[in-house]
């Protein structure tokens, strides 16, 4: 199975000038300011408020498109039906023992951990993310490397 794409700021593929260039240019197509990401219709008060939680964080990473808004909405009710699940767990401990209501986490959870691969929003991805920026930082710094770009491109 092939790797995900990630942007082109923090790719470890090497990329010539040209693709380079291209990728940047289509990332910057599809980025669009936060204040246009808006949520699902039928998303209840406290799922909206997730929405604008996570839009707030992640607008800061300049990757969000118009083309995430139904990635962020669907986060924004997983994570409210976690929170759900919870507190009727917590309220009748009880439920732990019901096998429905566990399956029904497990699986509420395991769709967040999808949802924050995708959105970087696990500290394992963030992590991730963080260290390829370095590692092309580091490169671009590189004498040899922007020597050897510059005979490339």
């Amino acid at each position: 199975m092939p790797k995900r794409a990630v942007s082109v700021a923090i790719t470890k593929k090497h990329l010539t000038k040209a693709e380079r260039t291209t990728r940047k240019k289509v990332e910057e197509r599809i980025k669009l300011e936060a204040d246009q990401l808006k949520p699902a219709k039928g998303m209840t008060a406290a799922q909206r408020k997730i929405f604008r939680t996570l839009l707030g964080h992640l607008e800061k990473t300049g990757m969000l498109s118009n083309l995430d808004a139904d990635t962020l909405s669907q986060a924004a009710i997983t994570i409210d039906r976690m929170h759900e699940i919870d507190i009727r767990i917590n309220e009748e401990p009880a439920l732990v023992l019901d096998k429905d209501i566990m399956d029904i986490k497990d699986k509420v959870f395991r769709q967040y951990m999808k949802i924050c691969a995708e959105l970087y929003l696990s500290p394992a991805a963030r992590a991730k993310m963080g260290a390829l920026a370095a590692n092309n930082q580091k490169e671009e710094q590189d004498p040899l490397i922007r020597v050897l770009k510059r005979a490339e491109g």
